[in-house]
């Protein structure tokens, strides 16, 4: 779990090579095919869909295929937190680092929101780990390529209108506006010790 939760921390300077390398001992646990593969701990577990969600870099494809098997995880509640994180990351329409060419394409993420709007969170840590999922899928990026239509917008807003949310969430789904720091943090799954900060650079 420890080896994952580092991977995660330092995904952002791993090319988009040594990220695919690493999904590679990802795939079998978490896009497991016919052959049978032993499932780690609950933790490890954890931390390596964790972990995934934060490879940027990786190819749309695999994005989409790991995107499938996180909804399949939140179908109804209790759902596993990390699954919430996966797609938040996976299907953000503003990357934390990644480029725009590893933006998944809207229509993805419009299905994937079709799938998330019907679920009902239990408890209030899984709501708002939804909401926020629900909040970056559907923030406006300023550039229409890669934000999705309006009725899926209007969906969201009107969700998360009707929950106990920061103003700041509805207002990211309304226009393009920066992340604050402490959705900074739940985007990079902590908070970042004291001193550091997320610096963008030139990919």
């Amino acid at each position: 779990a420890d080896f994952w939760i580092m991977i995660r921390r330092i995904a952002g300077g791993l090319s988009a090579a040594q990220q695919s390398t690493l999904f590679n001992r990802l795939r079998p646990v978490l896009l497991p095919g016919k052959a049978k593969t032993s499932k780690p701990a609950a933790n490890e577990y954890t931390e390596m869909w964790r972990a995934a969600g934060s490879l940027e870099r990786l190819d749309l494809k695999v994005k989409d295929q790991l995107g499938e098997a996180a909804l399949k995880q939140v179908r109804r509640s209790p759902a596993p937190p990390h699954a919430f994180f996966a797609l938040t990351r996976l299907g953000a329409r503003v990357l934390l680092y990644g480029p725009l060419n590893a933006v998944l394409h809207p229509q993805v993420v419009q299905r994937w929101l079709e799938a998330l709007v019907t679920f009902e969170p239990a408890q209030d840590n899984e709501r708002l780990g939804w909401a926020f999922c629900l909040t970056q899928l559907a923030r406006k990026s300023g550039q229409r390529a890669i934000d999705i239509d309006d009725a899926h917008r209007d969906q969201v807003l009107a969700l998360l209108k009707g929950q106990s949310v920061p103003g700041h969430w509805v207002r990211m789904v309304e226009e393009a506006v920066e992340l604050e720091s402490d959705e900074q943090s739940q985007m990079f799954g902590e908070a970042l010790p004291i001193g550091l900060r997320l610096v963008k650079s030139e990919d």
